[in-house]
């Protein structure tokens, strides 16, 4: 039986200039994320670390993160440590890992930069290092297909063959490479979230860690490391996760049609807890009046820059909804003044007059907001 931890892409010295002046805190956390993968390896007694790839975000990045990262790795990590090349810190001539620092790591870190088979414990691990940033390759086709006499693990980095968007030169992974090559566990890196991809038995061998640390919004099932246990060549590995990302990011998809909305959001935001680990993301659709517009810069907005530790709102689906006289003024005479009379008495609440079965407020809202803006659009 062999126990270990699966994890990957944890792109140490990532730029994150998608957070703009956060991106120091972003790449502290990354290196909090990677303790507390250690730290899980030591309390679940494993025997091994895989790390699948895309350790450092490039090859450029500076000397003194390399080095923090070893002295990481060789200080907090009670096991062996077995790390292969990704496709963003690919052995290229200039690789990160052709540095003299690596010469002078802890015996219990290596660097596997060769595909040849590694013995560890009862396992032997078969791993698939990167030496450029894309191909059109399937990087196991060279594991040999042997016998299940000793626990076979692979370790690669690349795309598995499972959409059909998956692009030609980023390290197809054929979906049944396991299979094929009689693997107990095939370990992946290169995708940021969890994912496992059951055989043709049903058994979850080919499976991604995802990175320890969320990168952006959107991710889902990311900030995880894998704990992995094989009893034995064929048994069915037992897999569980296990949470390592220190930051929370978040998505607030919201539908608004005045202040009263913003106001429920701000709210909401008061119920977060420990906001400063939060990356925070509120989506907005629909429409906002003056008013409402005013409340979101002039007090929603400062209220998210003062709790997290980083904000956007996105207002690509949201319509700002136009002022009396700016409707009169587009108006004119004729067919388009008429039913902009007629929209804005549906929209106006105290309004007594007869309303189309299936017109509500909103929708007469939102309906003005776009017969302007299509009108703008015409007149310019």
């Amino acid at each position: 039986m062999i126990k270990f931890v699966h994890t990957s892409d944890w792109q140490m010295g990532m730029k994150a200039k998608h957070v703009s002046e956060k991106g120091s805190e972003l790449r502290e956390a990354r290196l909090k994320a990677a303790s507390n993968v250690l730290q899980a390896a030591q309390e679940e007694r494993c025997d091994f670390i895989i790390i699948a790839g895309d350790l450092f975000e490039d090859n450029a990045v500076e000397q003194i993160l390399v080095q923090r990262v070893i002295d990481l790795l060789s200080s907090k990590a009670h096991c062996p440590v077995y790390i292969i090349p990704g496709n963003h810190d690919a052995l290229t001539p200039n690789s990160v890992y052709r540095r003299g620092l690596w010469e002078r790591t802890g015996s219990n870190v290596h660097v596997l930069s060769s595909a040849e088979p590694v013995e560890a414990g009862e396992a032997i691990l078969y791993p698939c290092p990167l030496s450029e940033k894309s191909s059109r390759s399937d990087p196991t086709s060279w594991i040999p297909v042997e016998e299940r006499n000793r626990i076979r693990i692979g370790i690669a980095h690349g795309s598995l063959l499972i959409r059909e968007d998956i692009p030609e030169d980023d390290f197809p992974i054929a979906h049944d490479a396991a299979v094929k090559c009689k693997l107990d566990y095939l370990a992946l890196g290169h995708w940021h979230s969890v994912f496992k991809h059951p055989g043709p038995d049903g058994i979850a061998r080919t499976v991604y860690s995802g990175t320890h640390e969320t990168t952006k919004f959107g991710e889902s099932q990311s900030g995880q490391a894998l704990a992995v246990e094989i009893g034995g060549p064929e048994a069915e590995p037992q897999i569980h996760e296990i949470s390592t990302g220190t930051l929370r990011w978040k998505q607030w998809k919201r539908h608004v049609v005045g202040a009263g909305d913003i106001l429920d959001i701000m709210r909401e935001l008061e119920q977060v807890e420990n906001p400063e680990s939060v990356l925070l993301e509120v989506v907005l659709e629909g429409t906002l009046d003056v008013e409402g517009l005013s409340l979101m810069e002039g007090e929603l907005r400062p209220l998210l820059e003062s709790r997290c530790l980083y904000h956007r709102i996105n207002m690509e689906n949201l319509l700002p909804q136009p002022t009396e006289s700016e409707l009169l003024q587009l108006a004119g005479t004729g067919p388009l003044r008429e039913t902009i009379n007629r929209l804005s008495q549906i929209a106006n609440p105290g309004s007594d007059i007869l309303i189309p079965e299936g017109i509500t407020t909103e929708v007469a809202k939102q309906a003005l907001s776009l017969l302007y803006f299509l009108a703008k659009e015409v007149q310019q």
